[in-house]
């Protein structure tokens, strides 16, 4: 279809996202919201229809209690994006993913990361700006 690869496969995908104000408004002073955040369209997939992961070994390996009804970013890493590629907890993460047969899609809207000193924003086309 119009160039496009494996538009027809089936994929289930198990997202969440973060910092979303809910609503935001232009007034005359500019933004109802006065520092937005970076919002981001999260999760993580597979191929295939919907099958049982193993959120137990990874709640275990990654010594969160057994009431904790999500895992978020702070169970896992904290500080820039640098510190957080550092996080012993982050690799154990992705490392589960590995072994799921996962992927993690992303999607962001006003995004800004700190990279080798200088920020970034991530542009549309998928590239560094």
């Amino acid at each position: 279809m119009n160039g496009l690869h494996r538009v027809n496969e089936v994929y289930t995908i198990y997202y969440d996202e973060t910092n979303n104000i809910r609503r935001l408004h232009v007034t005359a002073d500019g933004l109802n919201v006065k520092e937005p955040k970076c919002f981001v369209l999260g999760g993580i997939a597979h191929e295939g229809p919907a099958r049982d992961l193993d959120f137990e070994s990874l709640r275990s390996t990654l010594r969160l209690q057994k009431t904790t009804a999500e895992i978020k970013l702070k169970h896992i890493g904290k500080g820039d994006f640098l510190d957080m590629l550092s996080s012993t907890k982050v690799e154990v993460f992705l490392n589960w993913i590995i072994e799921q047969g996962l992927f993690y899609p992303l999607s962001g809207v006003g995004c800004d990361v700190l990279v080798g000193g200088r920020y970034c924003r991530f542009n549309r086309r998928r590239s560094w700006a």
